[in-house]
């Protein structure tokens, strides 16, 4: 399933990546390998399905966005792609998706939207629900950070 290299490879990716020019040539420094082949290992991984993804996470408290509201919005089927597709657009909204509604939690639109202050949040939520004549909703700001890490096979 996995040879000594994928293993080795798996071990350093599950970790914080090297911020440098060359992060895959200072995973293969590390690992006593060559950067063509830390590349073609996950590429295998990935076309194998091993591997879905590597991806950065910003750690958007510490790059100066202290304020994150999850934004829970009541929006017409008929204009909800078009709406969403607006709210995504806003450069301080990092994810924006519908959800099945229901009856005694009837949001069906959310979006995260990052600030550098609580007014930030709630301007670009008061620039949507005017926008779209949004009139039930929430704003659910974040309070604690639990978990932010991934999962290790290795």
């Amino acid at each position: 399933m996995f040879d000594e290299l994928d293993i080795l490879i798996i071990k350093e990716v599950q970790e914080n990546m090297p911020l440098t020019l060359d992060p895959y040539g200072d995973i293969a420094k590390t690992i006593g390998s060559t950067r063509t082949e830390v590349i073609k290992h996950l590429k295998k991984l990935n076309d194998n399905g091993f591997m879905k993804r590597i991806v950065a996470i910003l750690n958007h408290r510490d790059s100066g966005y202290p304020e994150n509201g999850m934004l829970a919005a009541v929006v017409p089927k008929d204009v909800l792609m078009d709406a969403g597709q607006n709210l995504s657009d806003e450069p301080n909204v990092t994810h924006c998706y519908e959800r099945k509604s229901y009856d005694n939690w009837p949001y069906n639109l959310y979006a995260m939207i990052h600030g550098k202050t609580r007014s930030e949040v709630e301007n670009t939520v008061e620039k949507f629900i005017t926008e779209t004549n949004i009139d039930d909703y929430q704003i659910l700001y974040s309070t604690k950070e639990f978990k932010k890490s991934s999962l290790k096979y290795f």
